[in-house]
C-alpha cells in the first residue's frame, strides 16, 4: 500500500512471513533513519523477571554467532552513523541514523542482533552490573521518580505500574535462561515492524530485508502468538496529596509590611492612614469629619 503524503511517498508492506516493512521516502535528504520494533516490553514480564526487557535490550548489542559487540559498534562508527535501544512498557525499539548509502550494513546489522543474538554468558553479568547501577542513577532523577509514582498511581495492581528497568533486587537475581526464554517467546518474524524514513526506496528497503531475514535464523522460525487482550477495568481512586505552599518575603525596612496590621504596634504618624492619623494643620481627620457632620 503506498499514498502520498505531501512531498513524502509513504508505503506500507506485510511480508509473507508476518513481518511488516513501512517507509516514508523524502527525496531531499541524504539521510535515512530505520527502526526495528518488536511488541514486546515490560508489561509483558511476569513479576519475578521484571526487567528482563530492558535487560535483553541491553544485551542485544554484545555479540551474535557472527558478530561481536565491537563488530556492532564499529559498523555504525565506521560510516558516522550511530545506533541505539529503547525500552517501553509495550515495546521495544532498535534504531539507527546512517547516510542513504549505508542502509544495507544497517539493515544487516540491526536484522543480525534481533535474530541471531547468543547473550554471552560473560555480557550477561556485566549488563547485569550495568543495569543496577542505571537504576541506581534513575533513583537520583526526580523526574524519574515522579515518574514512576505518577504510573504506580495511575494503574494501581496492573503490570503498567511497574518500573521498565525492573528493581536491583529482580536484576540480581533473574537468570540467563529467563532472559533466553523471554527472548525466544517474544522475537519472531511475525513480531516485527520495520520502519524507515529518509532518502529510501520502498522496494529497495524490502529486498534488503528479505536477504537479511534468509541468512538469519528466523528463516525457518515459528510465528508466535500475539499477545493476549486484557479485559477493560475501571477504578476510580481520588489522589489528593497535601500541598505546601511557600510565599518567600524579603522586607527592607517595613518588617511589618506584611503582619496583621491589627496586632502590629503602631506606625508613625507620617505613615499613618487617614482614619487613624491626627489631623493636619487646618485639615480634619476622617474621624473629626464625621463627627463634625
Amino acid at each position: 500500500m503506498t499514498f502520498a503524503d505531501g512531498d513524502t511517498v509513504v508505503s506500507r508492506t506485510i511480508m509473507e512471513n508476518g513481518v511488516r516493512v513501512i517507509s516514508q521516502e523524502v527525496p531531499a535528504t541524504r539521510s535515512v533513519g530505520i527502526s526495528m520494533w518488536v511488541p514486546v516490553g515490560s508489561r509483558d514480564e511476569i513479576i519475578s523477571q521484571a526487567g528482563s526487557t530492558h535487560f535483553l535490550e541491553h544485551l542485544l548489542f554484545k555479540g551474535t554467532s557472527t558478530r561481536s559487540a565491537l563488530d556492532i559498534a564499529a559498523a555504525f562508527d565506521s560510516v558516522g552513523g550511530e545506533s541505539n535501544a529503547s525500552t517501553g512498557k509495550e515495546t521495544t525499539n532498535y534504531w539507527a541514523r546512517i547516510l542513504d548509502a549505508d542502509v544495507p550494513m544497517a539493515v544487516s546489522v540491526l536484522t543480525n542482533m534481533l535474530t541471531d543474538s547468543i547473550l554471552d554468558p560473560a555480557a550477561f553479568e556485566m549488563e547485569r552490573s550495568v543495569i543496577i547501577d542505571e537504576l541506581a542513577m534513575s533513583d537520583d532523577s526526580p523526574t524519574d521518580v515522579v515518574h514512576d509514582a505518577f504510573h504506580s498511581a495511575v494503574y494501581g495492581e496492573s503490570v503498567l505500574a511497574r518500573p521498565v528497568g525492573g528493581t536491583p533486587e529482580i536484576i540480581r537475581a533473574v537468570t540467563r535462561d529467563d532472559v533466553w526464554a523471554h527472548y525466544m517467546s517474544h522475537y519472531s518474524p511475525n513480531n516485527l515492524i520495520v520502519a524507515a524514513a529518509g532518502h529510501i526506496n520502498h522496494d529497495h528497503l524490502l529486498e534488503r530485508v528479505r536477504d537479511a531475514l534468509a541468512q538469519s535464523p528466523w528463516a525457518d522460525k515459528k510465528q508466535t502468538s500475539p499477545r493476549p487482550p486484557e479485559p477493560a477495568r475501571v477504578q476510580a481512586r481520588a489522589v489528593e496529596p497535601p500541598n505546601h505552599l511557600v510565599c518567600p518575603q524579603l522586607s527592607w525596612r517595613e518588617h511589618q509590611q506584611h503582619t496583621n496590621w491589627q496586632q502590629s504596634p503602631p506606625a508613625p504618624p507620617q505613615v499613618q492612614t487617614g482614619l487613624t492619623t491626627p489631623s493636619a494643620k487646618g485639615v480634619p481627620s476622617s474621624n473629626q469629619a464625621d463627627q463634625t457632620a
